[in-house]
């Protein structure tokens, strides 16, 4: 079933990736509606591939219920019914990949898509981008040619407006995509990974949840939550690769109320599939409170604060989770609060983030991230 769903995903992005290069002009006020135009119809297409994407991957799910109807196994039954109920409200995949080895081949396939068709989307837009520049090159040495300066000047600006885009910068990192071959700023010393969220880190992260993310002045908000009876809003997803031991740090601000009900979280998932998340969050309605959680999908809750009543907001509060060997550990303000042995070891393939509210209940009053770093760590030390 999973390479039947492959190959009808795979087909689509072929048809759908082959960008035309526009016919370029003499004039610039002609040739930037052609490039409008054109970015317009890659950002579409890619909508459409990842709506396309959805409707698939809801149409495994209900192939997937009929095979294990067929074996009489209720808890697989049960299992892949709430899959595809929970699916129906989220449209998103849930933060932990399913145990069900049915489900969760459906779900890694899903992220390996959805990178696809990501990398596709950054591909076109760059080499739209190189033809524009081409194009920009010839008209801007043609005016100082006929001594046309000030056009000439006209089309400079337009070439560096390009060039500094947010869609061509996230499309240039994309195709970048692996630790090895990262720009230099994002990849940092000895290969440490940092999205500062100044502007530009968003846009190198796949979306996978419903709402939308807002970055501002180094921090990642949800600007909209979408719909939901359940958790509910935006996530983002990069893949990177990296093996042994690490470090996932980031600081977060979070605010809540007596109804308020929310939680940001800052994870990763291995290549074996599980995955490890930490988690801050009010989930009680009727008290103004929050707790933190270390979570592992193999194992539920690692550790937990507890309820702890806020008197006030949390500002700018570092937590940490690092692997060394076989061990896992998490850091709250630089104090350790959970340790686990014999922890997955495998590497890692996507680190992840999310900022979600609970059913209708009003969100948090402020829930932020900051900067997210993925740090190797060497033996012996840092």
């Amino acid at each position: 079933m999973m390479k039947r769903v492959n190959k009808r995903i795979g087909a689509a992005i072929a048809l759908a990736t082959m960008l035309v290069m526009p016919a370029w002009a003499s004039d610039l006020a002609i040739n930037q509606e052609t490039y409008k135009r054109s970015l317009d119809k890659i950002v579409t297409t890619r909508r459409d591939e990842r709506a396309a994407l959805k409707q698939q991957y809801a149409e495994s799910l209900e192939t997937a219920l009929r095979r294990v109807k067929q074996t009489g196994d209720l808890d697989n039954t049960m299992a892949v019914m709430q899959e595809i109920e929970r699916f129906k409200d989220a449209q998103s995949l849930p933060d932990e990949l399913a145990s069900l080895a049915d489900i969760r081949d459906l779900q890694r396939a899903y992220m390996d898509q959805a990178a696809r068709i990501e990398t596709a989307r950054a591909r076109d837009i760059l080499r739209l981008a190189r033809g524009y520049d081409r194009a920009l090159d010839r008209l801007q040495k043609r005016y100082v040619q006929e001594d046309q300066v000030d056009r000439a000047r006209a089309v400079q600006e337009e070439r560096k407006a390009v060039e500094a885009s947010l869609l061509v910068l996230a499309a240039r990192e994309r195709v970048g995509g692996e630790l090895e071959s990262s720009s230099p700023a994002e990849r940092g010393a000895q290969g440490a990974r940092r999205w500062s969220f100044d502007g530009r880190s968003l846009k190198t992260f796949m979306m996978t949840g419903d709402g939308a993310f807002v970055e501002t002045n180094g921090y990642v908000t949800a600007g909209s939550y979408g719909a939901g009876k359940d958790w509910h809003g935006p996530q983002g997803m990069r893949s990177v690769s990296l093996n042994g031991d690490f470090e996932l740090r980031t600081a977060l601000n979070f605010r809540t109320g007596t109804r308020e009900q929310g939680r940001l979280t800052v994870g990763v998932i291995l290549q074996s599939g599980t995955t490890y998340l930490m988690n801050m969050e009010d989930n009680h309605a009727a008290v103004q409170g929050h707790h933190f959680d270390f979570v592992s999908r193999r194992k539920g809750s690692m550790w937990s604060s507890g309820r702890q009543r806020t008197p006030g907001r949390l500002k700018n509060v570092p937590v940490m989770m690092q692997r060394r060997g076989n061990v896992l550990s998490f850091h709250v303000d630089g104090t350790r609060r959970g340790r686990a042995k014999g922890c997955d070891m495998a590497g890692i393939s996507y680190v992840f983030f999310s900022i979600q509210r609970y059913s209708s209940y009003p969100p948090l009053r402020e829930g932020s991230i900051s900067q997210i770093e993925l740090v190797p760590l060497r033996k012996g030390g840092s």
